[in-house]
């Protein structure tokens, strides 16, 4: 049996294959190196939750079907359960996808966990395809810094902002913090 992380390698490979492009083709269009998308696709790195996001928008596939390896087919409503959440990490943060199986959804709904970290860590900066992101903070402080500008929201403050600019978040006052994140997606790159 194929762990998450092969069977997201072999989809991304197949959606690639499947539009007759080349790797380094894709590469080049997402702004990935060439030898970075190279590992993503055979497996020996794990590919970062954003990436998949900008990979299966790129590919015209769902990112749940990089995933779960079946096409979403809900088309009334898609219930997630709390026994059904799998958390992931995407560099810094831990997110898990709350909606996988809704059939030409517009936005991407996720809940985003953000640890303490000591300062020294790197962070992962964020840069989505399309789209915009609104995030309402459920636990802990938040620093959000999109496109170099900071702002700092609080349980029950929430922002929305362009997704195509490099952002990231980082919890305060040495407590994680928790939020829930939804990615629009534009009419073009919501696969069916």
């Amino acid at each position: 049996m194929q762990s998450i992380d092969e069977n997201i390698s072999v989809k991304i490979r197949e959606a690639r294959e499947a539009e007759g492009k080349s790797a380094l083709a894709v590469a080049a269009e997402l702004g990935i190196p060439p030898e970075t998308y190279d590992a993503y696709e055979s497996g020996r790195l794990a590919v970062p939750a954003n990436q998949r996001e900008r990979i299966a928008r790129h590919l015209d596939i769902s990112p749940a079907t990089l995933i779960t390896g079946l096409s979403p087919l809900l088309s009334v409503f898609d219930v997630t359960r709390a026994h059904e959440v799998a958390w992931e990490r995407s560099g810094h943060v831990s997110v898990c996808l709350l909606a996988k199986n809704f059939k030409g959804g517009q936005f991407g709904p996720y809940l985003v966990h953000v640890p303490v970290m000591n300062g020294n860590e790197p962070v992962e900066t964020f840069v989505h395809a399309d789209g915009q992101e609104f995030s309402y903070v459920l636990e802990g402080r938040l620093l959000i810094s999109v496109n170099g500008r900071e702002t700092v929201l609080a349980p029950g403050d929430s922002i929305l902002f362009d997704a195509t600019k490099p952002h990231f978040p980082r919890s305060l006052d040495g407590v994680p913090a928790k939020y829930v994140c939804v990615i629009t997606r534009s009419k073009s790159h919501v696969p069916s």
